[in-house]
């Protein structure tokens, strides 16, 4: 039987804890038990450089084998959307939520042979204007707690976004989210909702939105102020809250979740059961699958994607079937 060799390019985040140093042992002892050559990577702060580095070698490599949470995620999906070359990866960042959907339950022996040997399926990738992301971009209050936590990394990410949420739930005022069809414009977007209250029927806008079925829900929600939007390829964020249930990230599309807003208790009340999914069958939030993408023409809404500041809004989404080929876990389904 002819042996495979391989050529392992080792994604590691700089931040250090005790999980990812043994899991970086525990992978380069497999490596070189196998004969597989392999090469340190430790990831910059600036994505270009990052970028660039994958840029001039990754062709150099049969394998990417990352070790860190959702935020290296978000790295390595940017410097290797299109790419043929298969990535794989160990949970053991601040952050695990995409690891939660992609491999389940799952123990440490099963996990390294979804990384050495898995079968590789081909994943979307969501983008928000020139950023890829993995798992879930958020507009509005996710986004608004990324932004006043900048700089401060916690070891426990569930227990500091809900006491984050206890901090500044009480005096975040939802803001007014304009949602439209990909590319049109500002004028035309408010000409549509026009056309809507004026009528109990579909939108005028059929055509516009014929290949997102779904859209004309999500535009309604937003007729009322914004407390959160999420576009979920990944079904956690917030460290284990199920935001989208709905999500597969295996299908060619993304899911969306739109939170009115509303009492502070509400969102209270709203934000805990999104630990088990319950708050999709709340009447203040509209859940759906978007295939190709939208706008958000609103300005100055602040934004995150997998865990990472994007900055405000405007923002085109945008989805990519088959962006990625990710090795292992419980989607073996293309």
């Amino acid at each position: 039987m002819k042996t495979i060799l391989k050529k392992v390019l080792l994604v590691v985040n700089p931040m250090t804890n005790k999980r990812k140093a043994a899991w970086q042992v525990r992978v380069t002892t497999a490596l070189e038990q196998r004969k597989w050559a392999y090469q340190h990577y430790q990831t910059s702060s600036c994505l270009i450089q990052n970028q660039a580095f994958f840029s001039d070698n990754l062709d150099k490599f049969t394998d990417v084998i990352v070790l860190g949470g959702d935020g290296t995620l978000h790295i390595v999906a940017n410097c290797m959307a299109y790419s043929d070359i298969p990535m794989s990866f160990i949970p053991c960042g601040t952050g695990n939520d995409f690891a939660r959907s992609w491999y389940g339950e799952i123990s440490d022996e099963q996990l390294l042979e979804c990384v050495l040997y898995g079968q590789v399926s081909s994943i979307s990738l969501g983008q928000v204007n020139q950023r890829y992301f993995i798992n879930v971009a958020g507009v509005g209050f996710d986004g608004a707690l990324l932004q006043a936590s900048l700089g401060r990394k916690s070891y426990f990410p569930k227990l500091s976004y809900l006491q984050q949420t206890l901090e500044r739930l009480w005096g975040y005022q939802g803001q007014e989210l304009e949602v439209s069809a990909v590319n049109a414009s500002k004028n035309e977007a408010k000409n549509r909702l026009r056309s809507y209250s004026k009528s109990n029927s579909e939108f005028d806008h059929k055509s516009a939105c014929e290949r997102e079925p779904e859209l004309a829900a999500l535009i309604e929600s937003c007729q009322r102020p914004s407390f959160m939007l999420a576009i979920a390829n990944g079904q956690y964020f917030g460290g284990g809250m199920m935001i989208a249930p709905h999500a597969h990230v295996a299908a060619p599309r993304l899911a969306y979740c739109h939170i009115q807003d509303c009492r502070w208790s509400d969102k209270l009340i709203n934000l805990l059961r999104i630990f088990s999914g319950a708050h999709l069958d709340a009447p203040i939030v509209q859940a759906g699958q978007i295939h190709n993408g939208f706008s958000i023409l609103s300005v100055g809404i602040p934004m995150e994607a997998d865990g990472e500041w994007l900055g405000l809004s405007p923002a085109e989404i945008t989805v990519h079937p088959n962006a990625l080929k990710l090795r292992g876990g419980k989607y073996l389904v293309t």
